[in-house]
């Protein structure tokens, strides 16, 4: 899942940042990236012979939305790009809103009770994250500047309810994943991949502490939730 929702953003910007620029996207490599992320999201199933089960329940459940949002947004984009042979206009867009419909049901997935940080908002969430990306892409102050605040103080903020690594993973993670695009991006330092791959870097690592600290409803974690709602 770490590596699915990850790439899931990252694929979404790349597609909305190249309809905004009028290019057209590495075909071989975006879908070899969407193949791969969803395979390996498959792997946690159990049996790959259902996954398709998982697009059945989208009136009610946020699972089967992302899954269907996001294999419509994968084949659209793929099949613009292949008989297209470029991306501006509205069949784009709509893809690139099919994508970040995807990205929205992934975040709400995690919306449940019991957690120790609030995961809707997050800073790890993947439609921050895309649109943060969005924002290198594109070279955006306008996107760039808001995003990296947003995230920037979530972070901080639920660093009260830090996941394994403590202080030296935050800073790697501020350090790469905040500071050197910023340097990048005003300063022309670096060729502009490099504040992407910062950020990538830094997204995987916020990314990798939002696993860790999530916590499914169990009876115990249901019984510790009303125990505190109660002193509360």
């Amino acid at each position: 899942l770490w590596f699915f929702t990850s790439a899931a953003a990252l694929l979404v910007a790349w597609f909305a940042a190249a309809t905004a620029l009028g290019r057209t996207i590495a075909l071989p490599f975006f879908a070899a990236g969407g193949v791969l992320a969803m395979a390996v999201s498959a792997l946690h199933l159990g049996k790959i012979t259902r996954v398709w089960r998982g697009i059945l329940n989208v009136r009610s459940s946020w699972i089967s939305r992302e899954a269907a949002f996001f294999s419509a947004f994968f084949g659209a984009a793929c099949a613009l790009t292949l008989v297209g042979g470029g991306l501006p206009g509205a069949a784009s867009w709509a893809a690139a809103v099919l994508g970040f419909a995807a990205l929205f049901s992934m975040d709400m997935v995690y919306r449940v009770p019991g957690q120790p940080a609030a995961t809707v908002p997050h800073s790890a969430m993947a439609t921050l994250t895309a649109a943060f990306y969005i924002g290198i892409l594109l070279d955006s102050p306008m996107l760039f500047w808001p995003t990296a605040t947003l995230k920037l103080v979530l972070y901080l903020a639920r660093r009260n309810h830090p996941a394994q690594g403590g202080r030296m993973t935050a800073a790697v993670r501020i350090g790469i994943g905040f500071a050197l695009p910023l340097v990048v991006l005003t300063t022309s330092a670096a060729p502009p991949v490099v504040a992407l791959i910062g950020a990538i870097i830094g997204e995987l690592i916020d990314r990798a502490e939002f696993y860790a600290t999530l916590r499914f409803l169990t009876p115990s974690h249901q019984i510790n939730a009303d125990l505190d709602s109660a002193r509360n």
